[in-house]
């Protein structure tokens, strides 16, 4: 396709799960200001390469990922947040369960969201427990993930 710019940007290392599976990236929100774009995306991999192992029988891990890139096409930054990981002792609010769907939770959220959600979790900390907020508005694309933590 003539004109078509592409650069691929390597998020293995962000996504949580199975390093060795492909992961399941679904578009949330992209927004674009003076050449910039900001990208939220959510991405899904098994929660473990091999079934004996502590994550084997665990609901799908998934990732939620914020990009901000240049008119050229490089990555400028990046947030990570991780929102399912058999590793992490967090629990977000309407999170599906025992291997729920994703999908739908997915669906859910960007059908409430036109560009902007808040995900509530809780989670355990060396510090003891911990509750927290992730937001997102597309009106404020270039500030990222707004995450915040409260004893």
């Amino acid at each position: 396709m003539a004109g078509k710019r592409v650069r691929q940007i390597d998020l293995r290392a962000d996504i949580v799960g199975c390093r060795a599976s492909v992961f399941r990236p679904t578009i949330l929100n992209v927004t674009a200001d003076n050449g910039e774009h900001f990208v939220v995306l959510s991405a899904e991999a098994p929660a473990n390469c091999e079934a004996e192992h502590r994550c084997g029988g665990a609901p799908d891990s998934m990732t939620l990922v914020w990009l901000a890139i240049r008119a050229d096409l490089s990555l400028e930054s990046k947030q990570v947040f991780v929102i399912e990981d058999c590793w992490e002792d967090r629990a977000l609010d309407g999170e599906p369960v025992d291997n729920g769907d994703w999908d739908e939770w997915r669906e859910k959220l960007l059908s409430q969201s036109h560009g902007a959600f808040t995900m509530n979790f809780a989670e355990s900390t060396a510090d003891g427990e911990v509750s927290g907020r992730v937001t997102y508005n597309r009106r404020a694309a270039r500030s990222g993930l707004q995450i915040t933590r409260s004893n």
